[in-house]
């Protein structure tokens, strides 16, 4: 799988649910930093995006609605960002594997509810 994959900072904004205000900010504060392209241009990885992710959704006991609001809108921003890519070889696939298997637990949780 190719997880160098490159997303424009309004993508990557759009898959974590987040503002490009937001990805600045958190860029500035170290709290996500962006890669800068040889123009000095803000841009996110996949890898970072799984990062992210597991990082901010590990809790599952305290799944909120407006978490699982939030995970159900990145699952949704992330298959179209992938199948948008038009990535051969069934890459594709393994991305949204990938990530449907680091949010299995929350939403497995949701459901029982």
């Amino acid at each position: 799988m190719n997880s160098t994959t490159m997303y424009k900072a309004s993508e990557f904004a759009k898959m974590v649910n987040v503002s490009i205000k937001t990805l600045q900010r958190w860029d500035r504060e170290g709290i996500l930093k962006a890669l800068r392209t040889p123009t000095d241009r803000r841009y996110y990885t996949h890898s970072q995006y799984l990062e992210f992710i597991e990082k901010n959704f590990k809790d599952e006991s305290s799944m909120s609605d407006s978490k699982y609001e939030a995970i159900s809108t990145m699952i949704l921003h992330t298959v179209r960002s992938i199948l948008a890519e038009n990535i051969g070889d069934g890459q594709a696939v393994e991305k949204i594997w990938k990530t449907l298997q680091l949010v299995e637990p929350y939403l497995a949780q949701r459901a029982r509810k």
